[in-house]
């Protein structure tokens, strides 16, 4: 069996949405300074790093990351990679023409390449999801959909006065999750199983996830 985490390291200051904060580290107690254990203090958004988020993220009345039963997170789910660059947009087809094509249920997760350039700048001008897309994976019942960019939607500087999270609101609305900021180590186009449950903060909007698929 081969196993691989999708999910990127925790590390002070790194990158993340421009406008939250970043993850904050510190030791309340530490072996070098003479206490007995070392324990470390961690601060940062819910939409930190490899996370999901939950329908709360955009709905008011939106169901919570704690809400949702371990089995959701937990299945069969398809890696596909899409040819794409920045200012694009994936369509339908561009996922079906990139992988196996996703059964009613699956979780789909998008390899785009961008995921590799986490930390530079240049990740977050980024290619987006046709909004087709969310009425697609509604109308196959998709578990999830997770993604190596920053977010499914425009990059922010793309963005017009009209902007709505049309997507997030088109995927959470049909109750079909999203992974932001994942990382393929490898690039296999393959059915897998997925096991990527979230922390279930209390009330969240989104969990931070150690996303790992096996075959």
């Amino acid at each position: 069996m081969t196993m691989l985490s999708l999910s990127h390291h925790w590390v002070p200051g790194m990158q993340g949405v421009p406008v939250l904060p970043t993850v904050e580290a510190d030791h309340v107690l530490n072996i070098d300074r003479g206490d007995a254990i070392r324990v470390q203090h961690v601060s940062a958004p819910s939409h930190m790093g490899t996370h999901i988020d939950a329908p709360s993220h955009t709905f008011a009345d939106g169901r919570t990351i704690d809400e949702y039963p371990l089995e959701r997170f937990i299945g069969p789910a398809v890696i596909s990679s899409p040819t794409c660059s920045y200012g694009t947009t994936i369509t339908v087809d561009d996922i079906l023409a990139g992988g196996p094509e996703p059964r009613r249920g699956d979780m789909l997760l998008i390899h785009t390449g961008w995921g590799a350039k986490f930390g530079d700048p240049s990740y977050l001008s980024h290619p987006s999801l046709d909004e087709s897309v969310a009425a697609w994976a509604a109308e196959l019942e998709l578990g999830l959909i997770g993604m190596d960019l920053l977010t499914p939607e425009l990059p922010a500087q793309d963005r017009d006065a009209s902007f709505a999270f049309q997507l997030h609101r088109g995927l959470l609305g049909a109750d079909v999750l999203i992974a932001e900021n994942l990382v393929f180590p490898r690039i296999e186009e393959r059915r897998v199983r997925a096991v990527a449950a979230p922390v279930a903060l209390a009330g969240g909007d989104a969990g931070w996830t150690n996303f790992v698929v096996e075959w």
